[in-house]
């Protein structure tokens, strides 16, 4: 496993912004060539390493739970499952996945349990791979071509620099683990899907999901990225 990041980076305190500061539907062609110039970005990636942290905010059931760690990606080697390799840790927990088998570890317990004969579906339902950089390296080639998903884009200001905020609102279905689709629901339910992404790099920091009509928030940030990534 490679080392773990250092200095996690001060964007954990960013500010859960209002979705009403969006105005500008991505209609005109420099609009789309945002989210294009993004989805590209995220496509050019071999190995990308982050912090990892997942929030869900439910006031309504009033449930809220927090789950982070270090992620290690590999797309440089094509996969013939689904694309990329990785590895995740935390205190308490690993898992490793190398496309043919995906060892699950307990570091308390000292336990590791081996999953092999894999499909796609054996990678859905992971917590590392939930609305992650996997999840929108695929689902935003898809997200620029459906006429039918609303796309808006603008900027906002956190410690006092400048983002693009991109948001994507979909009915009745939202982006599956993997991002090669997308989960659909029995009833009528609007997801607005809001990323925040650094204006010189292009990376994601943060990816935002929520329900119209609902104060409940899904969240994950990628905290210190790092681009080709030493792997140990």
């Amino acid at each position: 496993m490679m080392n773990k990041c250092n200095g996690l980076i001060s964007f954990l305190v960013f500010l859960l912004f209002p979705f009403t500061i969006f105005y500008a539907s991505a209609k005109t062609s420099d609009d789309l060539a945002l989210f294009i110039s993004v989805a590209e970005k995220i496509k050019s990636l071999k190995k990308i390493s982050y912090h990892y942290s997942r929030e869900f905010s439910y006031p309504s059931d009033n449930y809220y739970s927090k789950s982070e760690g270090e992620m290690f990606v590999d797309f440089s080697i094509q996969s013939d499952l689904v694309g990329f390799r990785f590895q995740y840790w935390n205190s308490a927990t690993f898992s490793i996945f190398n496309n043919s088998e995906i060892f699950d570890g307990n570091i308390k317990s000292k336990t590791i349990n081996i999953s092999n004969k894999l499909k796609k579906s054996s990678l859905e339902g992971r917590s590392p791979i939930y609305n992650s950089i996997i999840t929108l390296r695929n689902i935003l080639p898809l997200i620029i071509e459906d006429d039918s998903v609303v796309k808006y884009i603008s900027d906002t200001t956190i410690a006092n620099k400048s983002y693009y905020l991109l948001r994507f609102e979909t009915q009745n279905k939202f982006p599956d683990y993997l991002g090669m689709g997308f989960s659909t629901t029995t009833e009528q339910l609007r997801f607005y899907q809001t990323l925040i992404v650094d204006k010189k790099t292009l990376l994601l920091l943060t990816f935002l999901q929520s329900k119209k009509g609902s104060k409940d928030l899904n969240r994950t940030d990628f905290i210190g990225i790092k681009i080709d990534p030493v792997q140990l």
